[in-house]
């Protein structure tokens, strides 16, 4: 029974739904047969004393049925039954909760059954719904079209002779206002998936009329429709990468306008700063690490980051890397603290100790760096390499370098082995334990073996590279302020 879709759906409700429900199906109005109620109690007494012996089949049958022989088809059929009217419990309550939705439904009704009694009040109601709608999104101008258009009909009907000699009546206007806002506002979202899509998976996608939409929204004012604007921004950002006053031009709009739209769009919304802030970061651009650490901290404030109530474990590394390349050490000590019971659990206790192992390398104490390390084991294979990574530099930093010579081998025997890894991922590797080999070879403050190695790898890329050039400016005595991490690249939040 536990396997079955009915119990599933049923076992993922809350208490208040799982009570709602039963009086939904206690209802005579949604349900006249009495054996759904008792086979409903039957599941529902199951859940809430978590007792899987009382889902036994046989065992619900003799609760239904008495003495009737099992009948596993008729079982079946019942659940199936059972089934069907929990979706219809579903549908009814986010219709509850969707007052533009029942609006339009309600007019579309009285419109069909030519309930004339009710035009006025059902219009008037209606409204004045969206009137209070405080959302903005592309569905706003689904509904209010929607709605106009039956407005439109209702009113035609009724006189059509007054509604054609009026034109402020007829509404049409407005309803085609409406349906042009919802189209572009879509059009635009849809696109910027398949822009972010396009660059995960190197899809290439032809949509009709986009370039002449985008075209037309730049050329026409659409800032005051957040909608529009936001989108037709974030298409900016995923089409000009490198260019930084779209994004604070959508930073602007998105503080303006972000409180327009339902919980889950404002963390799309959100997203799309956050992944242009690090796409920046990783090019070089030193700005934003100072955004992008303002970006997670307002997105742990408003909640933006979390799937599911947790942090993903790269979010979580993220987030301290970029405040200690700001030296924020007593914010990341607290939020790696505080934040802790957001991560997985199957993950916990070894991502907080390689975290704090990164913290403790930043301030330069490398025995507790040694000693936390200790404490990771991570099966994920990206948090194994930052792992490696962090223990390769630590052994470079404090001389160890026989050590380091040994644990350059065994690193690369850990690429090697794993075939899953990217070949451009294990390439990155690969070079970065070339050139800190290298690196650790030269003698001293050998200048033109420092300086050759600096060009050689400097038009390169690799993890950590900048905490290699900052060693090689270390060895020549030159003042070089960038950061140190020895595990400086930031995962986009998509990752």
């Amino acid at each position: 029974m536990k396997k079955t879709k009915l119990f599933q759906i049923v076992n993922h409700f809350s208490i208040h739904e799982l009570n709602r429900l039963d009086k939904f199906v206690r209802s005579p109005y949604f349900n006249r047969n009495p054996i759904w109620i008792k086979f409903y109690q039957r599941l529902l007494e199951a859940i809430k004393k978590k007792n899987d012996k009382l889902l036994d089949k046989p065992t619900i049958w003799k609760n239904l049925f008495g003495d009737e022989p099992y009948e596993d088809k008729k079982f079946r059929k019942l659940t199936n039954d059972l089934l069907q009217l929990v979706m219809n419990f579903m549908s009814v309550e986010h219709h509850q909760h969707a007052p533009l939705e029942r609006a339009k439904d309600l007019l579309t009704h009285i419109r069909d059954r030519d309930i004339t009694p009710l035009y006025n009040s059902s219009i008037k109601v209606s409204q004045r719904l969206a009137e209070r709608h405080y959302f903005r999104n592309a569905d706003f101008f689904y509904y209010r079209f929607y709605m106009d258009k039956t407005i439109f009909e209702m009113r035609n009907s009724l006189d059509k002779r007054l509604v054609q000699s009026n034109s402020e009546e007829t509404g049409l206007g407005q309803i085609m206002a409406h349906l042009d806002y919802f189209y572009l506002a879509e059009k635009l979202k849809y696109y910027s998936i398949i822009l972010t899509w396009g660059k995960m998976y190197r899809r290439e996608e032809n949509i009709l009329f986009m370039d002449e939409i985008i075209q037309y929204v730049r050329e026409n004012d659409f800032i005051t429709v957040p909608s529009i604007a936001l989108y037709y921004y974030i298409i900016l950002l995923l089409r000009e990468p490198e260019n930084e006053s779209n994004y604070f031009k959508y930073k602007e709009l998105l503080s303006r306008y972000l409180d327009l739209f339902p919980e889950e769009e404002q963390k799309e919304l959100y997203e799309h700063l956050i992944n242009f802030s690090i796409r920046r970061l990783n090019s070089g651009s030193k700005p934003f690490l100072f955004e992008s650490f303002e970006n997670y901290k307002l997105g742990l404030e408003n909640e933006f980051l979390y799937v599911k109530g947790k942090l993903s474990p790269f979010l979580f590394k993220n987030i301290v890397t970029i405040g200690l390349r700001l030296k924020e050490f007593d914010w990341v000590d607290s939020f790696i603290k505080n934040y802790a019971d957001r991560l997985p659990p199957e993950i916990r206790n070894s991502a907080i100790s390689y975290n704090m192992a990164n913290l403790h390398f930043y301030k330069t104490n490398y025995d507790q760096v040694l000693t936390l390390l200790q404490e990771v084991e991570i099966e994920d294979l990206y948090y194994n390499l930052g792992a490696k990574t962090l223990l390769m530099a630590t052994y470079y930093e404090t001389e160890e370098w026989d050590v380091l010579e040994s644990f350059l081998h065994s690193f690369r025997v850990y690429l090697n082995r794993h075939k899953h890894l990217p070949t451009d991922r294990k390439k990155a590797y690969s070079k970065l334990l070339i050139y800190t080999r290298k690196l650790a070879r030269i003698i001293g403050r050998d200048k033109p073996a420092l300086i050759a190695l600096y060009e050689e790898l400097k038009d390169d890329g690799f993890p950590s590279k900048n905490w290699v050039i900052n060693k090689i400016k270390e060895r020549l005595g030159v003042d070089f302020p960038d950061y140190n991490s020895a595990n400086a690249t930031m995962e986009k939040t998509t990752k």
